[in-house]
């Protein structure tokens, strides 16, 4: 049976998040809050028909995507093409941080959303092509009929702007740390099921309030 669902999550919670800290390639752990949001997420996975969890290979990604995995006997697979944006001379810095020493840097990513390359990392197109083609990887490789992607909000972001260019809701989302995103394939078409859903943080668990990529 060929994969028609696919679930691509965000990683739980880290301290960074909290403090709004950029992370991108830095490999920051869960924060005790992120590993029980990825214990709820599993949960609420279990009753569906995932036979594959990939995961980025930076540990906030893969420690979610391993415990994912484990509630639904699977084993992951880790790969680096999941990885958040490289974001240069931005990782570690908050936003105020930021705009105080990168000013002009900050404000060439927002004109230039697709194609601006800091300072020092890369492109969120670069990340596109590499998430989208272990996207198409896994869908040739893996038998379905669901899989779970399991990677970073910033991959989150890329992969909805190339499977769903024309949704404003796509770009524009808050995508908080394990949400659910689902996306069907009708034939050659894509859905967009559900975007960023909490529904295993409620009522244990309210989402916490982090920027997206970060």
């Amino acid at each position: 049976m060929p994969v028609t669902r696919v679930h691509i999550i965000r990683h739980g919670e880290t301290t960074w998040n909290n403090e709004k800290r950029w992370q991108g390639h830095l490999d920051i752990p869960l924060s005790e809050r992120g590993i029980q949001q990825a214990k709820l997420l599993a949960q609420y996975l279990k009753p569906f028909p995932i036979t594959a969890v990939y995961t980025s290979d930076l540990q906030r990604a893969e420690l979610t995507g391993k415990i994912i995995a484990d509630a639904l006997g699977l084993q992951p697979h880790a790969d680096p093409r999941l990885r958040e944006m490289n974001l240069g001379v931005f990782q570690g810095l908050t936003m105020g941080e930021i705009q105080s020493r990168y000013a002009h840097e900050l404000h060439s990513l927002r004109e230039n959303w697709l194609d601006h390359h800091i300072q020092g990392g890369e492109t969120r197109r670069m990340m596109q092509m590499r998430a989208y083609e272990l996207f198409e990887q896994v869908l040739e490789r893996e038998e379905g009929p669901e899989v779970a992607l399991v990677a970073h909000g910033g991959v989150v972001r890329v992969l909805l702007h190339r499977l769903f260019p024309d949704s404003p809701a796509a770009m524009h989302t808050p995508i908080e740390n394990t949400s659910l995103t689902t996306v069907t394939r009708d034939g050659g078409r894509w859905h967009l099921e559900r975007l960023a859903e909490t529904p295993h943080l409620t009522p244990h668990m309210p989402p916490s309030g982090t920027i997206e990529a970060q």
